[in-house]
């Protein structure tokens, strides 16, 4: 929190976020994200520098491996990009303002069975005839948006709903969108099934009794 205080007055006012006073002058700091209609990221303290900044400026080996060590062991965000990577002091930070409240590590995880589910179900859809073209992506990542593409283009900017659907909405995975295009159909009407029969068959001299949903069938009951 910063101050401005008034030479023509006896009052002292908070500075917004991102506002600083350099040589007498109001500053502004800031950054734009381009996908984000101007939204403003502001910079209300400078202590750290950019990862990919040192890396260009040149580091001895020693420095570099140890920065190495340092990055592998954070925790995973979602965009660990090396200008979201900062140095603080001798250690590493993450600073993306949008996406530093959320971890990964758990989903990291699960990443290989994840992609197996997605690839597997992709088959059976296209057995039942049933996968169009692949939809998009912001990032066109494979077997996210499979079978799902030209009913609905987007956009879908939202990385929890990257893909667009056929239903005019945007979805978190193509499954998700071929469910919601079903639940849209008429509700699929199917006849009971025909009430089971009791029947016995001989075998060997004892009786082989058959067994419903309900329990026994017959008089083996």
């Amino acid at each position: 929190r910063q101050f401005l205080h008034s030479p023509w007055a006896p009052a002292e006012y908070t500075l917004p976020a991102g506002h600083h006073v350099n040589s007498h002058v109001l500053t502004a700091v800031y950054l734009i994200r381009d996908k984000s209609n101007g939204h403003l990221i502001p910079y209300n303290n400078i202590v750290a520098f950019t990862l990919i900044a040192v890396l260009r400026l040149g580091l001895v080996k020693q420095l570099k491996e140890r920065a190495y060590k340092l990055f592998v062991n954070l925790p995973l965000y979602e965009d660990m990009a090396p200008w979201n990577i900062v140095f603080v002091g001798p250690l590493l930070d993450y600073i993306d303002y949008d996406t530093r409240d959320k971890t990964f590590d758990a989903h990291v995880r699960k990443v290989y069975q994840i992609m197996s589910v997605l690839m597997n179900y992709k088959r059976t859809v296209k057995d039942f005839e049933k996968c169009g073209d692949k939809g998009s992506n912001p990032y066109g990542f494979s077997l996210v948006s499979e079978c799902v593409g030209k009913k609905f283009t987007g956009p879908c900017d939202d990385p929890e709903l990257p893909v667009p659907c056929g239903d005019g909405q945007c979805h978190s995975d193509y499954i998700s969108c071929l469910r919601a295009t079903v639940e849209a159909d008429e509700p699929l009407k199917l006849s009971p099934p025909p009430a089971a029969k009791p029947t016995a068959v001989q075998s060997g001299g004892a009786m082989t009794w058959e067994f419903s949903r309900d329990g026994a069938v017959g008089d083996a009951a």
